[in-house]
């Protein structure tokens, strides 16, 4: 299992891709995930 993470700046996001090396079934398993990046007040 693999996971890297992104920064989009034009959209102030954070991006996680989680994937796998192993193809289970025909196919590999993956997923991916946004958090907003807001200021703590």
């Amino acid at each position: 299992m693999q996971v890297v993470r992104f920064y989009d700046k034009k959209r102030n996001v954070l991006v996680y891709l989680a994937y796998s090396d192993k193809v289970i079934e025909g196919s590999p398993k993956n997923s991916i995930s946004s958090v907003p990046v807001m200021k703590w007040n």
